[in-house]
């Protein structure tokens, strides 16, 4: 576990690397906002428009990059992010209807925006610094596509080399094409041997005779070097497979990086914070040697930043309150993070004040959420943590009050096939726990049939596979879903149960017949089949069938919702 106890430990030096990490990221926070804004305006235009998901959206774009600009101290930036969650907040509660005007009035508000960030960017950065220059994990090279640059200018001292994660991602793209590639291969020599087997049977049966002989002959000979041609290009194909993995594993290494390249930024998003709050906090971490794919941490970073500004505006109280409480003048923030199995579980908590239950009833009920005479139970309380706009912060400020941080921290957690839940303790503090699984493009899954008709399932989520229904199976005595039934196919008396795990938690599923196991190249599930909430995204076969990826977490949640009520 290491620990991070003052603002002393945080100096110019580490400013100026997560300033310059801030302007290396800010195009995607832009891109973002750009996104969501188009997807707002397009429904605005409708008539009858009711603010909804999409002015949600908009909403945590804008404040991820204002918490993010604020983090590293670029007020302006935060500032004019901040006047832009006004007038989305105007929208929401019904002081503004999104007119023309008003839709050109926030146009105008991105370009203001759009031009902060590019004359932050346009400024000279400071020279670096032998501290500085000794973080280049902390540092992504991102040039443009046209400088050519020689190699020899990206490498660092220690051998390494900067590469841009997009060209990761097209390598691992390219690799998920070998591996379909393959598998066409081991599909056409399965067929191939199939064409040897029938020819020797049709030697077989031609009958002995001076004009068949030369035909048997012949027939043996071509079997014999088919049967060879065979065997070199199965050969062949087991070096391929081994190449794939490897390049696989190569690509997938490269792209891993420590725990410990989000507990660093993090330093300086609770720097900025006391600053903000004139409280005092210091931030505790343990598994910063985790590693994980770089795109992974980069959409965990939001959330983290999100609980630590919450922590500090809701949950630390200033030195003064801390010394009447008995605490000591300086809280305590605590990020742990672990890897069990093919789950990730990270710890965030925090010795403030906890939640005030009773103001947050009071919110609650002036907001309209909550009848005036109804009670807040835990359940209900921190179900209203989570909710869009709900915030105990009468007046919003740089740091908090939007209602939005906890939406972010569900909302991105959720897009990780995760789950996170919430205690608190009123004078205690509050703590979060997050758990989501290890994903990747290319996995090892298990194959079956339901209906006629293949599906799969991550391989690392599967504890065993048994024939005959759950009923019959020992030691399959979990909740269940019968896919027979709830694809709407036909049920067979014989039937096939694989037992599964989501987490924590186990559960069973009933097929038809169980195919085995195959390496799959996960792609994504698209806008229709996407939909769906049984479906995590699609496969192709060897025979170029598309092949459905069944969503694990959606199915535990099914089966153990209906334990009580009988299979589904």
């Amino acid at each position: 576990m290491s620990r991070i106890d003052d603002s002393d430990s945080y100096g110019p030096d580490d400013a100026r690397v997560l300033r310059a990490l801030f302007l290396d990221e800010v195009g995607n926070y832009l891109d973002r906002i750009h996104q969501a804004a188009e997807g707002f305006v397009h429904a605005a235009l409708i008539p009858d428009f009711v603010p909804g998901e999409e002015l949600d959206a908009l909403f945590r774009a804008l404040h991820t990059l204002k918490g993010a600009a604020g983090s590293v101290g670029h007020e302006a930036i935060a500032q004019a992010t901040h006047d832009l969650e006004d007038i989305c907040a105007d929208i929401r509660h019904g002081r503004l209807a999104p007119t023309p005007g008003i839709l050109e009035r926030m146009d105008d508000e991105f370009s203001a925006l759009r031009a902060l960030v590019e004359g932050a960017r346009s400024r000279p950065a400071p020279a670096a610094s032998p501290v500085q220059a000794a973080a280049p994990s902390l540092l992504v090279d991102r040039r443009k596509e046209n400088d050519r640059r020689i190699v020899g200018d990206r490498r660092g001292k220690d051998g390494a080399i900067q590469v841009e994660s997009s060209h990761l991602d097209r390598m691992l793209e390219h690799v998920g094409d070998l591996v379909i590639l393959r598998t066409r291969m081991e599909r056409a020599l399965d067929r191939l041997q199939a064409v040897r087997t029938q020819l020797e049977g049709l030697r077989g049966t031609l009958a002995p005779s001076p004009e068949t002989t030369a035909l048997s002959d012949g027939l043996a000979a071509s079997v014999a070097e088919l049967g060879e041609n065979i065997r070199a290009t199965q050969s062949e194909t087991e070096s391929l497979r081994a190449t794939t993995e490897g390049l696989n594993n190569s690509v997938r290494h490269a792209r891993l990086m420590r725990v410990d390249w989000i507990f660093h930024r993090l330093r300086g998003v609770v720097h900025e914070a006391e600053l903000a709050t004139g409280k005092k906090a210091q931030l505790i971490t343990g598994g910063g040697n985790l590693e994980l794919d770089r795109t992974l941490l980069e959409k965990l970073f939001p959330p983290l930043l999100h609980l630590v500004r919450n922590a500090m505006a809701h949950g630390v109280e200033t030195p003064e309150l801390r010394r009447q409480t008995g605490k000591p003048e300086m809280g305590r923030i605590e990020i742990l993070a672990r890897l069990d199995g093919d789950f990730v579980f990270l710890t965030f908590s925090d010795d403030g004040a906890g939640v005030d239950r009773e103001r947050a009833r009071r919110t609650l009920v002036d907001q309209g959420r909550l009848p005036p005479k109804a009670t807040l139970d835990d359940e209900r309380l921190v179900a209203a943590l989570f909710e869009v706009g709900f915030s105990t912060q009468e007046t919003p400020d740089a740091l908090a009050g939007r209602g939005m941080g906890l939406d972010v921290v569900r909302t991105t957690v959720r897009s990780l096939g995760g789950e996170v839940t919430c205690e608190t303790a009123r004078g205690r503090g509050t703590r979060f726990d997050i758990s989501f699984p290890l994903t990747t493009a290319i996995t090892e899954a298990l194959l079956f049939k339901v209906g006629g008709q293949v599906y799969a399932l991550p391989q690392t989520h599967v504890t065993g596979t048994t024939p005959g229904s759950a009923e019959s199976a020992v030691g399959f005595e979990t909740p269940k879903v019968d896919l027979r039934a709830l694809f709407g196919t036909a049920s067979h008396i014989d039937s096939a149960t694989v037992a599964a795990r989501w987490g924590n938690r186990t559960f069973s599923l009933i097929c038809d017949r169980i195919i085995g196991p195959r390496t799959i190249v996960i792609r994504p599930a698209g806008a229709i089949i996407g939909r769906i909430p049984y479906f995590a995204g699609t496969t192709v076969s060897g025979s170029g069938k598309a092949q459905l990826v069944l969503n694990t977490r959606t199915l535990c949640e099914m089966a153990r919702a209906t334990k009580k009520s009988g299979p589904v």
